[in-house]
Order: C-alpha cells, then sequence, then structure tokens
C-alpha cells in the first residue's frame, strides 16, 4: 500500500496554481531556476553538486541516526511513553513499509533542499494517528483562503490527481521565514548563484579533459602537408591527443617556413588557472549555507585530528541543534493533541553522538557515580547493557554510602544535639 492508496475519500478536488506562491514549474518557465551562468538550478540538478550532497547526506543521516522518543512527565523528570500511539510511529516504524530511518531521512532532504518537510497522518476510526507516510515537497502546495485565514494544502499524485488536505493531516517541518505568510526561504533560492558556479566549474573541469588536447608540446614541420596529408591528421587528432588518456602527448605540425623542425614546450597548468581553488572555495560556500564544518564534507586541510570530542561538540550545538529543537516542536504541535501537549514532548537522544574516548568516558562514568548522580545501574543502560539487582542504589564518594542513609545518619546526629553540619556536640561543656 502506497502513499496515494490511503489518501481519504474526504478529500476535495481542487485546480489552480497562486501567482503568490507559484509552483517550480512555473517560476522555471519563467526562467526564474536560471542562475546567470546559465544553468537552471532545481532541486535535481543541485543533488548532483558534490558539496551540496556531502551536506544533505550527513546532516539527514546523522540526525535520522540520533534515536527519537515521545517522553511523558512524571513525579520526578520524565520517560518514554511507549504505550503511546505516536511513539513507535517516530521511534521505529512510521509505516509498514518505511524504517523510521529511512521516513525522517526522506523528511531532512526534502526540507534542507526546499524548506519543507511533509509527511500525512493516516488515522484510525477513534482519531490515533496509526502510520505516517512521506509525502515529496514538490507534490505539495500550501495554500491559504484569504477570506477565512484557514490553511490546506493540495497533494498532487503520481497520476497528477489532486486532492486538498488540511492542518490535521499533513505533517509539516518548515523553514525559515521573512514573514507570517507561508512562503520560506529556500535553499535552492539563496544559494542560486553559487550552485550554478559550482556546476559551471565543475562542467567546464569535465569537458577539459574529455574534449580538450591537453599536451606536452608540438613539433612544428618546417614545411606545409599536401592534401591527403592534412586530411589523415585531422582525423586522427582527436584520436590521438583528446581526453585524460592521451594528456602529455607530443602534437606534430607543418610550418610554412623553411628550416629545421623545431620542439615547443606547452604549459597547461589547472592550478595556475585557479580552477582548483573555484572548486575549493565553491565547497566551502556550499557548507557555509548548511553551517556544516568544513571536515564532515571530508575537507581535511585545515583539521589537526586532535580535537575529534571538539569537533563533535562543535556540530552539534551549530548544525544539528538547532533541526532537533526544530523538529521536536514540530512534533509537538502536528502529532499531539492540544491536552497532550501538557504532560508530553518528543526528545531527541544525544548522549551517544557526544561520546568520547574509552578512557574519557570512564572518567565521566566514575565521577557521576561517585558523586552519586548516576547509579550503575544508569551507566550501565548507557552502555545498552543489562542492569542487575540492587545496582540502582546512589552512592556518595568517600563513604561510598547510600545517600539515603548519609541522610538518615545526618539527621541522627542533629537529633542528638550535633551541630549543623551533623558532627560535634552542642552540649559541650566550656
Amino acid at each position: 500500500m502506497g502513499l496515494y492508496d490511503i489518501l481519504e475519500k474526504r478529500a476535495t478536488i481542487f485546480e489552480g496554481t497562486p501567482i503568490s506562491n507559484p509552483s517550480q514549474w512555473l517560476i522555471n518557465l519563467m526562467g526564474g531556476g536560471v542562475s546567470k551562468t546559465g544553468i537552471a538550478i532545481n532541486e535535481e540538478t543541485a543533488i548532483k553538486v558534490a558539496a551540496v550532497f556531502a551536506c544533505v547526506n550527513t546532516i539527514s543521516s546523522d540526525l535520522s541516526a540520533l534515536p527519537l522518543h515521545l517522553k511523558k512527565m512524571v513525579e520526578r523528570g520524565s520517560e518514554n511513553d511507549i504505550n503511546h500511539p505516536v511513539y513507535p510511529l517516530i521511534h521505529h516504524l512510521p509505516n509498514p513499509e518505511t524504517t523510521a530511518f529511512e521516513f525522517w531521512q526522506m523528511v531532512w532532504v526534502n526540507y534542507l533542499l526546499t524548506g519543507y518537510g511533509y509527511a500525512y497522518k493516516k488515522r484510525n476510526g477513534a482519531g490515533d494517528i496509526i502510520e505516517l507516510w512521506n509525502i515529496p515537497t514538490n507534490a505539495v502546495q500550501p495554500y491559504r483562503n484569504t477570506q477565512t485565514g484557514e490553511k490546506f494544502y493540495i497533494v498532487t499524485d503520481d497520476n497528477g490527481n489532486r486532492a486538498k488536505y488540511y492542518p490535521e493531516d499533513i505533517y509539516c517541518l518548515r523553514g525559515m521565514r521573512f514573514n507570517r505568510t507561508d512562503n520560506v526561504i529556500k535553499f535552492i533560492e539563496v544559494a542560486r548563484e553559487a550552485l550554478g558556479l559550482s556546476i559551471a566549474a565543475e562542467e567546464f573541469g569535465a569537458r577539459y579533459f574529455s574534449n580538450g588536447a591537453h599536451l606536452g608540446g608540438i613539433v612544428e614541420y618546417p614545411g606545409a602537408l599536401n592534401d591527403d596529408a592534412f586530411k589523415r591528421f585531422k582525423e586522427s587528432f582527436y584520436e590521438k591527443y583528446a581526453g585524460v588518456v592521451n594528456a602529455g602527448k607530443v602534437m606534430f605540425l607543418e610550418s610554412t617556413s623553411k628550416g629545421a623542425s623545431r620542439y615547443i614546450p606547452v604549459g597547461n597548468d589547472p592550478e595556475k588557472s585557479q580552477m582548483i581553488e573555484t572548486r575549493k572555495f565553491q565547497i566551502q560556500e556550499v557548507a557555509r549555507y548548511f553551517n556544516l564544518p568544513l571536515y564532515k564534507v571530508l575537507d581535511y586541510e585545515k583539521s589537526t585530528f586532535n580535537n575529534n570530542e571538539q569537533q563533535r561538540i562543535d556540530y552539534l550545538t551549530s548544525c544539528l541543534n538547532a533541526h532537533i529543537v526544530h523538529n521536536e516542536q514540530t512534533i509537538m504541535r502536528d502529532l499531539l493533541l492540544p491536552n497532550e501537549r501538557k504532560r508530553r514532548f518528543a526528545k531527541y537522544n544525544v548522549k551517544g553522538f557526544l561520546r568520547g574516548d574509552t578512557q574519557a568516558q570512564k572518567d565521566f562514568y566514575n565521577t557521576m557515580v561517585q558523586i552519586g548522580v548516576f547509579s550503575p545501574n544508569d551507566v550501565l543502560e548507557l552502555e545498552d547493557m543489562n542492569g542487575y539487582e540492587g545496582g540502582d542504589i546512589h552512592v556518595m564518594n568517600g563513604t561510598m554510602m547510600p545517600v539515603d542513609k548519609i541522610y538518615e545518619i545526618w539527621k541522627a546526629k542533629i537529633e542528638k544535639g550535633g551541630n549543623q553540619d551533623g558532627t560535634g556536640d552542642q552540649n559541650t561543656a566550656e
């Protein structure tokens, strides 16, 4: 069963494209998606740029791999609400055909490239959400009724059929906006010129090596070739000199002047023509749009490899954290009922992402256990290991006694007339 097989019968058919928020096909038709290099820029062409693919793949994969839980508030803190119908949908299986990783990765890929990430919410007779199905952004057009202010979406299936849906049917991860309208600031639009230059530089390099003649030098012959000889030369030129496999060969040419043959060296250095620098800069430029550290797109030129843990923390706080908070709040808005939002919330678990080396992890656990923050079972749970009976007791450094026992001893000493810190005797004679 696919997405468009589960669209409910109550959806109504709608035609038309608003001029205030035109579809991508209309933008392309009017030339709005063409960069100054003359290259049309859209999601399909952008993702073929190596730097864009690396950024989108890295961010979407890392976010999709993070454990995502639905939590509920309890007397002390919170716990996973595994019995809520939304929990399994966001955590491991949104629908019978899609894993949570696959579902969220498609949401993030669409969001990063278009500014929107959509999903259809299938409900049972009681109104509970029982399945989530991805919808590609280019299949959805947001609208708003100018008279009532009511928002709705037009979803177009693969056969061109259009169906009208309301916010209660659609999960929508929406990007940055200038104003209250439904239009978002799209990556494709703000990065059009940078992407156009990246594609142009890549295409130039490909054509440079595939069609150009890359010579090591020229041998000039003192005389003119006859017609037959010149024809043979012309026919065999590209076979002998064009392409990467023929780079560096020496070309033989005729000369109309008299004298001995002479050799003319030819220089052809891409680095001197600044092609390499241009492509390096475009990688940095694309990474800036995604706020992604360069080492995450495999650019290690300025990486020291001595600060891996700090790099992970920086990547989490400067890049991933905003996306994490954004989706946590979107899930609360779109997948929970108003009365459920008071005690339930979505939460990503980033502890595994922040793990340091083995020694640093051991020191951290040791400290947290000794100051009574973690119990042994807490540590085992963080390491995905089974706890043991009695392992839930919290102890304090030094005495290594249970916290509640330490409090009882302190309280008993106070009652017997000890000092406020639980030591000494207030009745000692002067």
